[in-house]
């Protein structure tokens, strides 16, 4: 299962996609808004996607969720550690929220094993 994480900061974005790769995800990372749209355009075949709140300096990402979903209907996260934020993601759009980031790999690992097909396959 492919999952997607869009993250500027190359620290959280390497323990994410070393946490769920260990879980046998297959993560694509996006640190721009552009990229994260390129990947979903290109293949919207994710299980999850992980969305920090802020990226490109800045800018919010609620925008990016707003045009997502026109794209994409799976889980969405949103990653923030202000609740603020948070709360603006989920009204653009996110299905579920983490105000910590390592939560929110365990998050999607929750959320898979709770899928039919996530019971055999991990």
């Amino acid at each position: 299962m492919r999952v997607l994480v869009i993250e500027d900061e190359e620290v959280p974005l390497l323990a994410l996609q070393d946490r769920l790769e260990h879980h046998g995800f297959m993560v694509v990372a996006a640190r721009t808004q552009g990229e994260a749209l390129t990947a979903v355009k290109a293949d919207a075949n994710f299980f999850a996607v992980l969305v920090d709140g802020w990226l490109d300096g800045p800018t919010d990402t609620c925008h990016l969720i707003e045009l997502m979903r026109k794209l994409y209907n799976g889980h969405m996260i949103a990653m923030s550690s202000r609740s603020e934020t948070r709360t603006a993601q989920m009204a653009a759009g996110c299905s579920h929220e983490s105000w910590n980031k390592n939560r929110a790999a365990s998050l999607v690992i929750d959320l898979y094993r709770r899928e039919p097909q996530g019971v055999q396959a991990l």
